[in-house]
């Protein structure tokens, strides 16, 4: 189980990540602090729904100032459901991470949600 950060916490503190296995401890700390604000972009091609920070740039804006996030949290657009608690079972493929999120379509296009993502930027 991945360790969850609130959706409603704004300002500094300490991330929890999964941390690469092996190891003894499932998660790691991080210092960083979220932005107060969630980023969502329109998907110009209709294969899946596209929140990743090099999307972010290329629309010209800069997570973070330019620095790499620590984490992020996502969420649903219209529900607020959190990525962790969403029913991804038609989708091929979706992760929120640092990188923000990505998710491609199943079968059948438009079974992605649309998603927002609020990054954890270091100290």
């Amino acid at each position: 189980m991945m360790a969850v950060n609130s959706a409603f916490f704004y300002g500094k503190k300490k991330s929890k990540r999964d941390t690469p296995s092996p190891t003894p401890y499932p998660t790691e700390e991080l210092d960083c602090e979220y932005t107060g604000y969630y980023l969502d972009r329109d998907n110009e091609y209709g294969f899946g729904d596209y929140e990743r920070v090099k999307d972010f740039a290329k629309d010209g804006k800069y997570v973070c100032g330019g620095e790499a996030p620590v984490d992020a949290i996502c969420r649903e657009v219209d529900t607020h459901v959190l990525f962790e608690d969403y029913d991804f079972s038609n989708v091929r493929y979706a992760y929120c991470d640092q990188r923000g999120f990505l998710c491609y379509d199943g079968l059948f296009k438009r079974t992605c949600p649309d998603f927002e993502v609020q990054f954890c930027c270091p100290l």
